[in-house]
C-alpha cells in the first residue's frame, strides 16, 4: 500500500499541497491525469521520495518513505521524461546505468530489445538525439523489468502513433513484478489507446487535489491509437460557457459540443490541434475515438 497522509507542502507563500491524503492499496498500473501545472511531477517526486513534504508522511508497505539518508527501505525508480532527453549519454550505457542502481543486470532488458530495436535502429544513439516517443518508451521498458517496489514515470504518453502505441501495450507486458509493482505513469492527457489500468486519477491545483476519474468519462482500452484521421470526442474540465463561444479553429474543424467536451476532426496534426484548444484555455482531460 502507498499512504499519504496530511500532507503539507509549500512554496514560499504558496500552497502546493494542504491536508492532502491519498491511497494506493494495491500493487498495478495507475495513471495521475492532469493539466500542467495541477501537480502530477509534484506528486511523482513524493512518491519517489525526491520531495519531502512540509507536513505530513508518505508511507509505503506501512513503513515511512523517508526514513534516514537510505530512503525507502526498497530500491525505487523514477524517470522524468524532459530531464532524459537532455543527456548526451548513449542509450544503451544509460540503461544499463539504471538497472545497475536498483541491483539488476543489464541481461534484464533482452526481452525488450526488440521492441526497442524496431523503433529506435542505433542502441548507440544520444539520449538527446532521440524523439521524444523514443526515450519514453526506453524508460518504459526499464520500469517493465526493473525490481523495485515502485517505478514512476513523470511526463509519460500520450502516445500518438499507432507503432508507438502497439510497443508500450507490449513493454508493459513484460512487466515481471507485475503482482508487488506499483507502476504509476503521469499524463497531461489520455489516449484511447492505454491498455488496461487498474486506476485512473485526476489532479487538480495548486494546492493539489486528487479524485478517481468519475464516470461519465469514456475510457476505451481496445488499443486502437489515435491519429490525426477521423473525429474525435475532447473531453475537457472547462465551463460550459467557453464550450459554447467555440468555432472551427487552424488546427481542428469543431463538429459538435458535448456537454462535457466537444468533437473535433484535427486538420492536420494532432498534437497541433491540442495545442490550440489548451492555448483558448481549455484543459483537455481525455481524448477518444468518435463512434459513428
Amino acid at each position: 500500500m502507498i499512504e499519504l497522509d496530511a500532507i503539507e507542502l509549500r512554496l514560499g507563500s504558496q500552497v502546493l499541497a494542504q491536508g492532502l491524503n491519498w491511497q494506493l492499496p494495491d500493487p498495478g498500473v495507475y495513471l495521475l491525469l492532469g493539466p500542467t501545472g495541477s501537480g502530477k511531477s509534484l506528486l511523482a517526486r513524493l512518491l519517489a521520495g525526491r520531495q519531502r513534504p512540509r507536513l505530513g508522511t508518505v508511507r509505503i508497505d506501512g513503513l515511512p518513505l523517508y526514513a534516514g539518508f537510505g530512503g525507502y527501505h526498497e530500491p525505487l525508480f523514477i524517470a522524468q521524461a524532459e530531464t532524459a532527453c537532455r543527456e548526451a549519454e548513449p542509450l544503451d550505457l544509460y540503461l544499463a546505468a539504471e538497472l545497475v542502481n536498483t541491483g539488476e543486470t543489464p541481461r534484464a532488458l533482452e526481452p525488450a530489445w526488440p521492441v526497442l530495436d524496431a523503433l529506435i535502429p542505433d542502441r548507440s544513439t544520444p539520449i538527446n538525439k532521440l524523439a521524444h516517443g523514443q526515450v519514453l518508451l526506453a524508460q518504459l521498458a526499464l520500469a517493465a523489468v526493473m525490481p523495485v517496489r515502485v517505478a514512476v514515470l513523470d511526463g509519460h504518453l500520450t502516445y500518438l502513433d499507432a507503432r508507438y502505441c502497439q510497443a508500450a501495450d507490449e513493454l508493459l507486458k513484460l512487466n515481471r513484478f507485475a503482482g508487488d509493482k506499483f507502476l504509476v505513469l503521469t499524463a497531461g492527457r489520455l489516449a484511447r489507446f492505454l491498455p488496461a489500468l487498474d486506476g485512473i486519477f485526476l489532479l487538480d491545483g495548486p494546492p493539489l487535489r486528487i479524485k478517481a476519474l468519475p464516470e461519465g468519462v469514456a475510457v476505451d482500452t481496445t488499443g486502437k491509437p489515435i491519429d490525426s484521421s477521423g473525429n474525435l470526442r475532447v473531453f475537457t474540465a472547462s465551463p460550459p460557457a467557453l464550450l459554447a463561444g467555440l468555432t472551427s479553429g487552424r488546427h481542428y474543424t469543431l463538429v459538435a459540443i458535448m456537454e462535457d467536451g466537444l468533437t473535433i476532426r484535427p486538420t492536420g496534426a494532432l498534437q497541433a490541434a491540442l495545442d490550440e484548444l489548451s492555448s483558448l484555455g481549455l484543459s483537455v482531460r481525455a481524448i477518444e475515438w468518435e463512434d459513428v
